[in-house]
């Protein structure tokens, strides 16, 4: 999410001629506290009781009133349309491609007008993630990403990146597009699926705007990922943030049938929607890339759509590859970005530090829109796959539910087909903390073959608490992640004590590392201090 809480906004100043921006100067000011809603239940069905259609159980995220049927047939949609409005039933909306209409009206009068191949849901509320309250995460361990997205994906020459996207379209369900001066509005096609039905002004008014220049922008003080991408702004949430299921699943079906390649949504809820599903499959079978943010509520649970399979679920790293607090982890996060404090579009001509899995599922959908131009992968399974085999491994060795399958690497990504670079990297010294046996918990020492190439082996050179040893890895493939277990005594760390663990990676003779920047690491690990009480 952005930087918003309470009212408090930080703006940044678009840098004259001349000037360069550093992010480093900025000042950040006290961040409010805010209440961050806590994760639902899954809805589960009902047992069906004197032939009615079962529902979901209800939850907090349920619109009271409002009611999803699905229909077999457009006659037998038609006929129940006729038959609601005799009953005093409001039909709010129809989408014939799901063969789904949107009623609010009583389950007494509804249930009797259905036949049996009829079925049900609710319609659940939908919102932009929350900036989560201070308590799920702290802001001093954290390191701002500014305007330096581009160098920290691994794209080296930001000249190289001005005409990705080029032929590709990615839309964008938000808040709509509000305008910018760092864009072309005659390259931003608007769609409403609001219309009259959702306010226009909120504090959430812009995220829309601060969502597609991290996809497409080309100004250099905040810049976006695939700046000659053509983009889709579908309005799906109101001003305050808030839509609901069904209106989404309008949404990806208008960006669908506009041409969209790819679609980004930085929203979710935690129900499960029937109508979503099948939006989802809609445009999966139709080729489009779909991309969510995984929440902000620091859970371990992820928001829908991310959650779903043939959707790629976003977590937010900081600067240095940390996962923020924020973010919500678990099933269905399938790869991390950059999501702390980017800065963003805002407004008709400002800029603000944009924060949470808003910003970061921005970045890999506008990667994605990368990947479909130098048609290194086709359709949605190969685009998701190649973005997972290609990331940086980052916390417990291999797929984890913190990273997914790591961090978005776009210098890799732009490697693909080719050779001869070669890339070891010590991946994580990670410490498994919820592995602890009571005595001692491992910490995982990883190295990770990003190159192009096979490598035939690896030495890693460690030094636990100033003692050195030496491991040997046999030959890895690209992409490849092998790791060491260093056990750690919790009594170690007792009465102020601490573990430090030093690592280093070195391929075999004849190879020389490319990016010798990734070579080593280093860990402290000491316990936290107890809050003073009261």
């Amino acid at each position: 999410m952005l930087a918003l809480a309470a009212g408090i906004l930080l703006w940044l100043a678009r840098p004259q001629a001349g000037e360069k921006a550093d992010a480093s100067e900025e000042t950040v000011p006290e961040r409010a506290e805010t209440s961050a809603k806590p994760p639902l239940p899954l809805p589960v069905e009902e047992p069906t009781e004197n032939g009615d259609i079962p529902l979901p159980e209800w939850n907090d995220e349920v619109i009271p009133g409002e009611t999803t049927v699905f229909f077999t047939s457009d006659e037998a949609m038609d006929r129940f349309i006729e038959a609601a409005a005799r009953e005093g039933l409001a039909v709010r909306g129809r989408i014939e491609g799901l063969g789904a209409v949107r009623v609010y009206g009583s389950l007494s009068r509804l249930r009797p007008l259905l036949g049996d191949a009829e079925t049900m849901d609710y319609n659940y509320r939908i919102s932009a993630p929350p900036l989560p309250g201070s308590d799920f995460w702290t802001e001093a361990n954290l390191a701002p990403v500014g305007a330096n997205l581009l160098p920290l994906l691994g794209v080296d020459n930001p000249s190289e990146q001005a005409n990705w996207g080029e032929g590709v379209r990615i839309a964008v369900l938000d808040t709509g597009w509000q305008g910018h001066a760092a864009l072309d509005n005659n390259r931003v096609r608007v769609l409403d699926i609001l219309g009259a039905d959702g306010v226009t002004e909120g504090e959430y008014n812009d995220h829309g705007t601060a969502v597609a220049g991290l996809v497409m922008s080309g100004e250099p003080f905040a810049p976006g990922i695939a700046p000659e991408s053509e983009l889709i702004a579908v309005r799906v949430l109101d001003g305050n943030g808030q839509g609901n299921t069904f209106q989404l699943a309008e949404g990806i079906l208008a960006a669908v049938d506009a041409g969209a390649d790819v679609i980004n949504m930085s929203l979710g809820g935690y129900s499960d929607s029937e109508i979503l599903r099948r939006a989802v499959d809609y445009a999966d079978s139709r080729g489009v890339t779909l991309v969510a943010a995984s929440g902000n509520d620091g859970v371990a649970r992820v928001t829908h759509p991310a959650a779903y399979e043939k959707v790629i679920g976003v977590t937010a790293v900081d600067a240095e590859g940390a996962r923020a607090g924020f973010s919500n982890f678990g099933e269905g996060v399938d790869i991390a970005a950059p999501g702390y404090k980017l800065h963003a579009l805002w407004g008709e001509e400002e800029f603000v530090f944009f924060d949470g899995t808003s910003a970061a599922s921005a970045v890999v959908a506008g990667m994605a829109a990368r990947v479909l131009q130098t048609e290194n992968a086709r359709g949605p399974e190969e685009v998701r796959s190649l973005l997972r085999e290609q990331a940086n491994d980052s916390g417990a060795p291999g797929t984890d539910p913190q990273y997914g399958a790591g961090i978005l690497d776009a210098g890799r990504l732009e490697r693909v087909g080719t050779s001869g670079y070669p890339d070891l990297a010590v991946a994580d010294l990670y410490p498994a903390v919820e592995q602890s046996d009571g005595a001692s918990f491992p910490l995982y020492a990883s190295v990770q073959n990003r190159g192009t190439d096979f490598i035939p082996g690896a030495r890693l050179e460690l030094s636990v608490n100033g003692t050195s040893y030496f491991y040997q890895f046999s030959g890895m493939d690209p992409g490849v992640v092998d790791s060491v277990q260093i056990p750690v005594p919790e009594a170690r760390l007792d009465g102020g004590g601490s573990f430090s663990v030093k690592a280093e990676v070195r391929p075999p003779e004849g190879y020389e590392d490319r990016r010798a920047d990734n070579d080593a690491a280093d860990i402290t690990l000491r316990r936290a201090e107890p809050e003073p009480e009261g």
